[in-house]
């Protein structure tokens, strides 16, 4: 037998630093590994070498790429709530990437469908684990999917299949895999991913480096950082609410790419809408603000939803039962509205706009904690902060608008007092610049701030953020609700804890909450019937539509439309109903009814309803809701507002021929918005869906979700 070549037998294989040379390769292979979703892009691919050479790690396998795994140090402390892959590996250019971090993140690796089962994700995390020896970190993390719990879904729980994995009672494609590699199951998330093949769970898993030296002085300290934006909001005259929307979007966009939890606006910020009111009487055009409340509701929601920020919409003027309430609206990134009504108004609000005060004060819950909205004047006694931090308020968020720099520092001291007195943060935004000829708001002076206790772990001053006095602008800070809660363990001064509560107590006795009679959720189709809608409205002019909608509503000659009558009317002369491009919606609340009730008619030659864009209104859509029901009564009106803002939707009801397409159309509508909502609902709407690949694949390591 002839002598044998070995070199012929030889297979070159090695594991070095992905280069910028690779790309072409590289995309290959993830197209490879991750089949029909969007690959890298090489500016991330780039970006990520240039920043963290040594983290990019690939096999080369005779010459091939056949492997690769990506990752960054971080200060993992700062991420551990994070939710998103978007987030942690910064959209994939890793430039939140720390040096002096002591995490070693592993954000992606895959392995070539051809060479699988040959060891190579082996390789890559010995590679992983001996980088972070070099560099003395303390541990590696990642977060992955567990691919093959769906076959075993119907039969167990994860939990359950994540210990028969760990038991080798099972194989999980991907989980197997980082076991065998030293690593350890640290908890299950669920709701976590949206991967069929795990049920959108995923493990958390963490591999400790056991040769790790700490630095000497060394402390770890947990952190609960929540990040707030607020907006120093200068008034300008409006053409249309449109303007309006698109000035607010600007900031809650601005925020939002900020990654921020929180906005704040002004009180009373929707004033610069008076530039669209037709009445110089100042009691009168505050009045009127109330005319753009549905349309304000609906903006809000859903920019809170479309940019995944909880949006403290400052406050705006709203008429409820024939009263002006100056009310805070909290919009929720999940869709939800609550509110807190101004409990301390001042004298200038009740006797030059006729402001009516709240009787309640609210604490939200928030996927950040529990808040409290403080409006302008009321921060100015302390009975109500204390009362909220009771209920579990942390954050204290104050819109003011203040006319001068005297009344702007009462804010401002009682705020920083309200924070050394209870341990808590407390921001502030507020108004300035004016509406020159509109004599209902005068000149207005704010410098927003976020303020903190006083004391050492804090900045200095007490002050975490402040804008510059008198200019539009932003300003953002990252608020510790970790270090409240030590502060009021081992502060220099515990005044929370060192109340006398043997000596003096808070009574708090607000009237009883009234109760809804109807759900929250607005489905516009189970609120109109066929015979309430009328395809021809014969009425000309606006004070004989209302009866005419009553009558639609309760039947002619009845008693029920005689009173609908007047309470539409009522509220007609408080300002319009009509909100724009040929719509009015007349609504009020009845003792007549249990539920709410819609009518909807048509008028070909149009209506004047003196709306604010001038348009005769041809779309009526009248609403009467019971006389409990109030936050259901507004939710109501910002859907029809919503729905009616949409022009092909207003010229397909206007060319209906038949009742029932018009109850059909609501019921298409609510269908199309119950669906959109609960995907906004389902996760953050800038998460980064994770590349899947078919059974048996390498797994995608994936960041925790909060």
């Amino acid at each position: 037998m002839a002598k044998l070549n070995l070199g012929a037998f030889e297979r070159q294989i090695r594991v070095r630093q992905v280069r910028l040379e690779d790309w072409e390769a590289f995309r290959a292979l993830q197209e490879r590994c991750f089949p029909g979703m969007e690959p890298t892009t090489r500016e991330q691919f780039t970006s990520q070498i240039t920043r963290f050479a040594e983290g990019q790690l690939c096999v080369e396998y005779q010459g091939r790429l056949v492997a690769s795994s990506s990752s960054l140090i971080l200060d993992f402390e700062l991420y551990k709530d994070w939710s998103s892959w978007d987030e942690i590996a910064d959209g994939g250019y890793i430039r939140n990437h720390k040096p002096t971090g002591t995490t070693l993140y592993g954000i992606e690796m895959m392995v070539d469908p051809d060479y699988r089962g040959r060891g190579l994700a082996r390789r890559l995390y010995d590679a992983r684990k001996k980088l972070a020896r070099e560099l003395n970190l303390m541990r590696i993390v990642v977060g992955g999917r567990i691919p093959g719990y769906r076959k075993h879904a119907g039969a167990m729980t994860p939990r359950e299949y994540v210990e028969k994995v760990v038991a080798r009672e099972l194989s999980d494609p991907a989980l197997t895999v980082q076991l065998s590699n030293g690593f350890v199951v640290k908890r299950i998330i669920p709701a976590y991913i949206a991967d069929p093949q795990s049920g959108g769970f995923a493990a958390f898993l963490e591999w400790t480096n056991l040769d790790y030296v700490p630095a000497q002085n060394t402390r770890f300290v947990p952190a609960a950082p929540v990040r707030v934006c607020a907006v120093q909001y200068q008034l300008r005259r409006l053409g249309s609410f449109e303007e309006f929307a698109e000035r607010v979007e600007h900031f809650v966009s601005v925020a939002s790419d900020y990654r921020c939890d929180f906005i704040l606006f002004p009180e009373i910020f929707t004033a610069e809408l008076l530039s669209l009111v037709r009445t110089a009487d100042p009691a009168v055009a505050m009045r009127a603000l109330d005319e753009f409340t549905p349309r304000f509701l609906e903006l809000c929601t859903g920019l809170a939803v479309k940019h995944d920020i909880n949006v403290v919409g400052g406050t705006h003027l709203t008429v409820e039962d024939g009263k002006l309430f100056n009310i805070a609206y909290l919009f929720r990134r999940d869709g939800t509205i609550a509110k807190q009504y101004k409990l301390h108004v001042t004298s200038t609000e009740r006797s030059d706009w006729g402001v009516t005060s709240g009787n309640r004060l609210e604490v939200f819950d928030t996927d950040r904690g529990r808040i409290s909205i403080q409006i302008c004047y009321d921060v100015e006694f302390p009975e109500l902060t204390r009362l909220a931090v009771e209920a579990g308020a942390q954050l204290v968020f104050v819109p003011f608008c203040t006319d001068e720099r005297y009344a702007y520092l009462r804010v401002r001291y009682c705020a920083q007092a309200r924070c050394i007195e209870n341990q808590i943060y407390v921001v502030t935004a507020g108004l300035v610049g004016s509406l020159p000829g509109i004599s209902a708001l005068g000149l207005q002076y704010a410098q927003s701030g976020m303020f903190t206790p006083s004391d050492i772990p804090f900045v200095r001053d007490a002050v975490a953020a402040e804008a510059t006095p008198n200019v539009e602008m932003v300003i953002f800070e990252d608020l510790d609700l970790e270090l409240l809660r030590r502060q009021r363990q081992s502060g220099s001064v515990l005044n929370w804890n060192d109340r006398r509560t043997d000596l003096y107590r808070l009574t708090y006795t607000p009237p009883p909450e009234p109760a809804e009679t109807e759900p929250l959720g607005h489905r516009l189709s189970d609120l109109l019937s066929e015979e309430h809608v009328s395809l021809a409205l014969s009425s000309t002019d606006r004070a004989s539509v209302l009866r005419e909608m009553a009558e639609v509503t309760f039947g002619r000659g009845t008693e029920a439309a005689d009173r609908a009558t007047k309470l539409l009317a009522a509220r007609e002369k408080i300002s319009t109903t009509a909100v724009g491009h040929g719509v009015g919606i007349p609504h009020c609340r009845s003792p007549d009814v249990q539920q709410v009730r819609l009518a909807i008619g048509f008028s070909a030659a149009g209506i004047d309803f003196q709306a604010s864009d001038g348009a005769p209104v041809r779309i009526v859509v009248s609403v009467v809701s019971p006389t409990d029901a109030a936050s259901h009564h507004l939710g109501v009106l910002a859907r029809l507002a919503s729905l009616l803002r949409s022009e092909d939707t207003r010229r397909e009801l206007l060319a209906m021929q038949d009742p029932r397409e018009v109850v059909a159309l609501l019921r298409r509508e609510d269908e199309r918005f119950e669906r959109e909502l609960a995907e906004r609902r389902a996760g953050p709407g800038r998460t980064r869906p994770p590349r899947t690949g078919p059974a048996g694949s390498e797994h995608r390591e994936t960041p925790l979700r909060h």
